[in-house]
């Protein structure tokens, strides 16, 4: 079985005009065989939903605390430039650091995802490279590793404790606004692709199933009385016929106030926690 030889991190084109991050996968010593995945641009909006880290975002470090005057508390541990800055301002300091941060920051308006692809590069692609397809295991495992590794980055960069509780962790994993969500789902969807591959299926085919496995599994868990099912026959039911029996058993569930995200966590164990 080939092995990942090499992990490159890329920003992708998109139709607004503005880069993505995305990333690829060398497979055997010549690298002839890869796999790529790219995500789609999106802006985050809300402290739920996951973040598409872009260059403007700064991580306090020597800089900012250098020039205090220069920067802005994003209130999530992060730093902007501030408003109305211009170039003179920074040429000023004479500092061919600041100045590098700051060419970086203002690419695509802020929107430049270089910072996303070295995430890529470095700790994500070293927890890869060297790893045979069959080693990854399954796209749960996969999604478990990736998340695990935004923990294990957010406690080393001070933003998460060590003994933070279970609910803590998911979020920050949810939020992936350490490494970037743009680059792990680019890397999850290149490696779900190789992963695939192996079996001579498509990325689509790997979902499909899993979405399958954990709604049957739900419904097992959660329909009530006389509407209990084994959730291999229920897997083994016409996909549209799967869904409408979810429907109604979250409905239900609903019905009785309970959180169905939490419910679809206790069968689908992607968090590391």
């Amino acid at each position: 079985m080939l092995a990942i030889e090499a992990v490159s991190g890329t920003e992708e084109a998109t139709n607004a005009g503005i880069p993505s991050a995305a990333a690829t996968l060398f497979l055997g010593k010549t690298g002839v065989i890869r796999f790529k995945g790219a995500t789609p641009l999106g802006t985050s909006a809300g402290v739920d939903e996951a973040i598409h880290y872009v260059d403007s975002i700064i991580r306090p470090g020597k800089l900012t605390k250098q020039y205090p005057d220069l920067f802005k508390d994003a209130g999530d541990g992060t730093y902007r430039f501030r408003d109305g800055l211009e170039f003179t301002n920074i040429q000023a300091k004479n500092d061919n650091e600041l100045l590098g941060l700051w060419k970086k920051a203002k690419r695509y308006e802020g929107k430049g995802c270089m910072d996303a692809v070295e995430h890529i590069e470095t700790v994500l692609a070293n927890a890869f490279t060297g790893k045979s397809i069959s080693q990854l295991g399954s796209l749960l495992e996969v999604d478990r590793e990736l998340l695990r590794l935004e923990n294990e980055q957010a406690v080393a960069a001070g933003i998460l404790s060590d003994n933070a509780t279970n609910e803590e962790k998911i979020h920050i994993m949810q939020r992936k606004g350490v490494l970037g969500m743009n680059a792990i789902l680019s890397l999850s969807l290149a490696l779900g692709r190789a992963i695939a591959a192996k079996d001579g299926r498509e990325l689509w085919q790997l979902i499909r199933e899993m979405a399958a496995e954990t709604m049957a599994k739900f419904i097992s868990a959660n329909a009530k009385g006389g509407d209990k099912k084994d959730s291999a026959a229920l897997k083994a039911m016409d996909f549209d016929e799967l869904k409408a029996e979810f429907r109604n058993t979250a409905q239900e569930a609903i019905k009785e106030e309970k959180k169905i995200y939490e419910l679809l966590r206790e069968q689908l164990l992607v968090y590391p926690v």
